[in-house]
């Protein structure tokens, strides 16, 4: 045959057929169908019990915000309240009895020079509400004018961290049959819960977040934080330097610039004292909470481990858990992650005119800007 005659029979002339082996193994069939078994198991874990297939979709969120200040009423009997903690940080706190050491300005600029610094219990250190932003103030530098005559004094304010803010949470989210579903915190059946976290980098880049506290809302529905909380979450602490920017003084700007004999002689001073950047306390710093709210932890793959702060670790509660979640129909977990932004200066403008002339702060504070996101998930 030759090879026209190989090719054609190879190709036309034989047919090959798909073979069945039959093995008659009672074991060897039973270890088979075990297998079958056991793997629409794990479909059935992953795709409903575990609610690993979801049908997502954003939800829509609106929050009305407010600060409070700690009274202590119906606390336990070692609760500071506001008004104390102001008094105790007029008589002790640093900043209070050593503000030298809080002394700024830049290069031998007088308009920006801080010192002389007072402090205040007043209803400065009250918080300025904007849109969804709650502005507390740390520090604010003062200047009255009456009848051509000027006077400037700076001011730092007592108990800022023992301020509180207060969140209500709303959310509306279309399901996958279009239907709308609505929730708002509330405490009672079916309440939600808010869960202080950060995020970090976990093991291949992947995200997971440290997580702090657990709250549960009060009866007016609000989830009330302390403003040292998401400091602390954030790892800022207002006496330390903020270092966030190149703008602090340096040799170089020093000798660059064209500073007198005095000047040269202060900044050698401050050399040995470390003024070169200022504090928290006097810049101020941008915090940006991030609700982020599920209806499930474990299909979002959402990873959550206990965060430390100053090498104490936050507890694992059980309202980290599905279980929780879960449990009731319509509970919702909502992540409030904190990242901060180091700015140098937070500054907030406001002037008041009177008839003889005009009252003008700049304040500097902890700014903490709330927004909303998330996903709704349900088994499709």
């Amino acid at each position: 045959m030759g090879f026209l005659g190989t090719a054609l029979d190879a190709v036309a002339g034989t047919v090959t057929l798909p073979a069945r082996i039959a093995i008659r193994n009672v074991r060897l069939g039973l270890f088979m169908r075990a297998l079958q078994i056991a793997l629409v198991a794990v479909l059935v874990y992953y795709f409903y019990i575990s609610r690993q297939f979801y049908f997502t979709a954003s939800a829509d969120m609106s929050l009305h915000i407010w600060s409070t200040q700690n009274s202590c009423i119906g606390a336990s009997a070692d609760c500071v309240s506001f008004t104390e903690k102001a008094q105790q940080e007029l008589q002790s706190a640093n900043f209070c009895t050593n503000p030298d050491q809080y002394n700024y300005y830049y290069v031998d600029s007088q308009a920006w020079e801080y010192r002389d610094f007072q402090c205040t219990s007043n209803s400065q250190s009250a918080s300025i509400k904007m849109s969804d932003q709650l502005y507390f103030p740390t520090f604010y530098q003062e200047e009255i004018s009456r009848n051509g005559e000027t006077t400037k004094a700076n001011y730092f304010t007592t108990a800022v961290e023992e301020q509180r803010t207060a969140v209500l949470l709303k959310y509306s989210v279309l399901d996958h049959k279009k239907v709308s579903r609505r929730g708002y915190s509330h405490p009672g059946p079916n309440e939600m819960a808010i869960l202080i976290a950060r995020e970090v980098e976990g093991v291949d880049g992947a995200v997971q977040y440290e997580t702090f506290d657990a709250h549960l809302p009060q009866e007016s529905g609000a989830f009330v934080v302390p403003v040292a909380r998401w400091l602390a979450v954030a790892g800022v602490t207002l006496d330390e330097v903020n270092d966030a920017d190149s703008m602090s003084r340096s040799d170089e700007a020093a000798q660059a610039s064209s500073n007198t004999q005095e000047v040269m002689a202060w900044l050698s001073d401050a050399h040995a004292k470390g003024w070169y950047q200022p504090t928290f306390r006097l810049t101020g710093v941008n915090l940006v909470v991030k609700f982020q709210f599920y209806n499930s932890v474990g299909a979002r793959g959402v990873n959550l481990q206990a965060g430390t702060i100053d090498g104490v670790q936050a507890d694992d509660p059980e309202i980290f858990r599905d279980d929780w979640l879960n449990d009731q129909d319509g509970r919702v977990l909502c992540l409030a992650v904190v990242q901060v932004e180091k700015d140098l200066w937070t500054g907030l403008p406001q002037v008041w005119f009177t008839d003889t002339g005009h009252i003008s702060r700049f304040y500097e504070g902890v700014k903490i800007e709330f927004q909303n996101g998330g996903e709704d998930g349900q088994f499709a």
